[in-house]
């Protein structure tokens, strides 16, 4: 037997998927995914003539980005999250006005946030901005914006 979830209204979902979003932030593969963009490089020498090396962070879409500060990055997922998928089950009527109802598929959607590290990667602010316009939009990103 499936258990089924209560309906929701469309200001609960926002509620629930933006928790979700904030609470992935401490998914560990995607900490792995920012470590992968960094490497370690020599900024200079100190005074007893030893290397002195900091971690640098590059953007994995190719574009040249480079930074010392991984606020710079973003974590993508490689395949979309996507809009939740949601069906309208009905109207909760209140004194206000009436709302519509969704069953939504929670499993899914959390499947598909928190991914496993082949599915992401870590890229600039510009990079990420540009690839999610081209998916809003339903097209392909151009091959320049690849390695």
């Amino acid at each position: 037997m499936t258990l089924q979830a209560a309906p929701f209204t469309s200001k609960e979902i926002a509620r629930i998927q933006k928790a979700l979003r904030n609470q992935s932030r401490f998914w560990r593969p995607k900490r792995e995914a920012l470590n992968l963009a960094r490497e370690k490089v020599q900024v200079g020498v100190t005074r007893k003539g030893l290397p002195k090396t900091r971690f640098e962070y590059r953007c994995l879409m190719g574009c040249g980005f480079r930074s010392f500060d991984p606020k710079g990055l973003q974590v993508d997922h490689i395949w979309e999250v996507g809009p939740i998928a949601k069906k309208a089950v009905g109207v909760l009527v209140t004194s206000k006005k009436p709302l519509p109802l969704f069953r939504v598929d929670w499993g899914a959607y959390i499947q598909a946030l928190l991914c496993p590290l082949g599915r992401l990667r870590a890229i600039c602010r510009p990079c990420h901005a540009t690839k999610t316009a081209y998916y809003a939009k339903g097209q392909e990103i151009p091959d320049e914006h690849y390695l």
